[in-house]
Formats: C-alpha cells, sequence, structure tokens
C-alpha cells in the first residue's frame, strides 16, 4: 500500500495541485490553523459519540477501505439502508459549502465498498455546524471522476499553484507555498526530482 493514495489526499489534490504537492509528495506539514485544528478535534469525537440516524443499522465507524485503483482511506461513518444498500457518511466542520473535491472524495470511499460486493445508496454529509446531513447522489459520473483523479494523481509530474486566489486565503500552507524565499527554495530543490 506504499503507492496507495490516502483518499483524504485526493480530495486536497481537486481542491489545489499544488497543496497536494507540498503535502504528499513533499511531506512538508500545513500550518496548524483554525480550520484545521478544529476540524480535527471534532473528527477525534466521531468515534466517541453515535452521529448516526436512529432509523439506519450501523455497518461501521470508521471503516478502512481500499481499492485496487490505489487509494485507501477511513470513512467516518457507513449505515445500512431501507434496501440494505450502504449510507457512506462524512463528517464535515461546517458543511455549509460543499465543493466538487468533497464530493469526488466521499465518492471514493464508496467506490472502495462496491469493489467488496457492496451496493451503495447514496452519500451524505454530516454538519457539525447544523447537526444536519446533505444528501449527495452516488452516480457512474461522481465514480467515473475518482477513476480519472486516481489516474491523474498517479501520472502528474507538475503540481501547480492554484489559478484561484481565493482557495489561498485560508490555505493551510501559505507560508511555505506563497513564501517567496522558501517557494524559490522549494522550486530549486525539486526540479531535480521531477
Amino acid at each position: 500500500m506504499s503507492d496507495s493514495i490516502p483518499i483524504r489526499k485526493i480530495q486536497k489534490y481537486l481542491f489545489c495541485k499544488r497543496q497536494y504537492y507540498l503535502e504528499c509528495v513533499l511531506s512538508i506539514p500545513a500550518d496548524p490553523t483554525y480550520e484545521l485544528v478544529h476540524g480535527e478535534l471534532l473528527h477525534k469525537r466521531v468515534d466517541a459519540r453515535r452521529y448516526r440516524s436512529k432509523k439506519r443499522k450501523l455497518f461501521g465507524m470508521s471503516v478502512e477501505v481500499s481499492s485496487k485503483l490505489g487509494m485507501h482511506g477511513i470513512a467516518d461513518l457507513v449505515e445500512y439502508s431501507d434496501t440494505s444498500d450502504l449510507i457512506v457518511v462524512e463528517f464535515k466542520r461546517t458543511g455549509d459549502e460543499l465543493h466538487h473535491a468533497d464530493r469526488v472524495g466521499l465518492a471514493a470511499y464508496a467506490l472502495c465498498l462496491e469493489e467488496e460486493g457492496y451496493g451503495i445508496s447514496h452519500l451524505e454529509v454530516f454538519s457539525f455546524k447544523t447537526r444536519r446531513r446533505s444528501y449527495i447522489r452516488y452516480s457512474s459520473t461522481l465514480r467515473d471522476q475518482v477513476i480519472n483523479t486516481v489516474k491523474e494523481i498517479q501520472n502528474e509530474t507538475v503540481f501547480p499553484e492554484t489559478d484561484n486566489q481565493k482557495k489561498c486565503t485560508r490555505c493551510a500552507n501559505q507560508l511555505i507555498c506563497k513564501g517567496s524565499t522558501i517557494s524559490t527554495q522549494i522550486s530549486g530543490f525539486t526540479e531535480g526530482l521531477i
């Protein structure tokens, strides 16, 4: 599993390739922003409490999954639906604004479970802020986006900065990415690696 891509990093790649590069290829840790620390603390509570619906049976919490495509991860929560298919649930700090990267990342967990022979009913995001769940349809289009993204990451050699500067506002890698001296040093160091 050494070449296997962590599913949570797939979300980073889709959000910003440069962020993926810094954290996953160069192994530079992210700065501990409020959002990052708060999110990690909330995720630690997942195992200690029950956030699942009383209408559904628990399949598992913190379910380890992997795929022959070359990805692995831990799904926050998996439940049985009324039809005995699975519902994959991810916990988000706010959940107010779901990005495309969030949907693809969540679908990656579902694809892993599908490979194990389970049927997938749909996907959901639980918001710690609102204490509500958002429904996401699990489609063949979303599944194909997971497959294409994993293949793209496996073949990527250039990790450019994002062209959407709004993404940089609260990025945990902003100092290392935008710091001119450090950024220049990284570029010079990595030229021989790529």
